[in-house]
């Protein structure tokens, strides 16, 4: 299992967007100027993914990539130390000696390498280089090659300055994304979190007039914030504020706003800073979308259960209604069946290999196991037929007067029935 600080560091890597990109005059500079200054025969700018050690830049190597549990430069990222890590004589070294780096091409016997850290402080890769017999290694040098690294780290946070959301502290850049065809709200924040550039549609979703959106921070409260459990939401948490405070991007939070002349609307908000060369943050990038139909279906608070006798005759084809709920009940029943079905494959499978029935019998059966294509249908089946039930019935219930929050605790009701009587055809013999 991923560690958190490691899952942190391939999300710092894989935000500089630059695995894999083409060769680069100016990497390719920094590791010729490596082999000599430093006087060996290879030099590579290496980062760490997940299963593997890429190159951005090298010199003196043939191949572009190895596999990450052979990679030098992975234990330069794990380094206690702040300065290079160095192997003198990678042959006689227990950890080193069979690695087939060593035992191979390119032969290594010395290896020093500087970690590479992406703009957050994350260990990213390394800057490494490489002799294929005995190398002197001196205070001086390990000074060299830190300077060196310093300036991949720099070309690094320039890569991470040239995405789209560093590209909209640019005015004329704003402009040409800010047009009115994104459907979308957004708004730039400086770092003090005030809005000071929004598009269109960011004072359509939200309801509010120019001079009402120019410079409102998430303090103000006047945005009414709500959970989609109806409690307040405080302004310290909101996303934009969490993404000027962390520097990490906030993605897909479903808040609720007050919009003051048409009342709660429901937003799924994203909000990504914009990180600095030196680290520091200088504003934010917010984008909102009006989701409130779904959040009104799935997920408003709840209410007392409502008097079904007491409201007025139906206003709604009551037979889609019908036609639907039959089918979702239906659907239940074969996913039921199905379910029992696999569970006789599989026991008949795990009986034969009790029994010791020969291997080419039992095989068959788990060929036939795997090929069977019921389950998965029938699984598909019933969300399509739960979603179909959902619709038809919110909109049923709206027609004959129900509140949006009634609508939404009869939902609840009947989902959990659902979900049991799933449950309970899981458990069938």
């Amino acid at each position: 299992m991923v560690s958190v600080s490691e899952q942190q560091r391939l999300e710092a890597l894989h935000r500089l967007q630059v695995l894999d990109t083409p060769a680069d005059p100016a990497y390719d500079r920094i590791v010729q100027i490596a082999t000599r200054l430093l006087g060996t025969p290879i030099a590579m700018v290496t980062l760490i993914d997940k299963d593997r050690q890429w190159f951005k830049a090298s010199v003196g190597i043939e191949f572009a990539e190895t596999s990450r549990d052979i990679a030098f430069c992975d234990h330069a990222i794990g380094h206690a130390d702040d300065g290079p890590f160095v192997v003198h004589d990678a042959p006689s070294d227990p950890r080193f000696r069979n690695n087939p780096l060593v035992t191979g091409v390119p032969s290594i016997r010395f290896y020093a390498g500087q970690p590479l850290r992406a703009p957050g402080g994350e260990r990213v890769g390394a800057l490494c280089v490489i002799d294929q017999a005995p190398h002197p290694w001196t205070d001086a040098d390990q000074e060299i090659l830190r300077d060196l690294a310093a300036l991949v780290e720099h070309m690094l946070s320039q890569e991470q300055l040239a995405q789209v959301s560093t590209a909209l502290l640019r005015s004329e850049t704003r402009e040409a994304l800010m047009l009115e065809t994104i459907h979308d709200g957004l708004t730039i924040h400086d770092a003090e979190g005030r809005i000071v550039q929004w598009n269109p549609a960011a004072e359509r979703v939200l309801g509010l007039t120019a001079d009402e959106i120019s410079g409102r921070t998430s303090m103000d409260q006047r945005w009414g914030a709500v959970h989609p459990d109806g409690t307040p939401w405080p302004g310290e948490t909101h996303p934009t504020v969490e993404a000027l405070s962390s520097g990490k991007p906030v993605r897909d939070t479903v808040m609720g706003i007050n919009r003051p002349r048409a009342g709660l609307v429901w937003l799924r908000v994203s909000s990504t800073p914009f990180v600095e060369p030196d680290g520091s943050i200088s504003g934010t990038l917010t984008s909102f979308a009006d989701i409130t139909a779904m959040i009104e279906a799935e997920q408003a608070p709840t209410f007392e259960q409502p008097a079904i006798a007491a409201r007025r005759p139906p206003a709604y084809d009551i037979q889609l209604l019908v036609r639907a709920t039959q089918r979702f009940a239906e659907a239940l029943d074969d996913t039921g069946k199905t379910l029992a079905s696999e569970r006789d494959v599989a026991t008949q499978i795990l009986d034969d290999l009790h029994r010791g029935v020969p291997f080419t019998e039992t095989i068959e059966r788990v060929q036939m196991a795997a090929e069977h294509e019921s389950l998965t249908a029938a699984i598909a089946d019933l969300e399509s037929a739960r979603r179909g039930i959902r619709i038809h019935m919110f909109r049923a219930l709206l027609a004959e007067g129900y509140s949006i929050g009634e609508i939404a605790r009869l939902w609840g009701v009947s989902r959990q029935l659902a979900s049991r009587i799933l449950r309970d055809a899981k458990d069938v013999d």
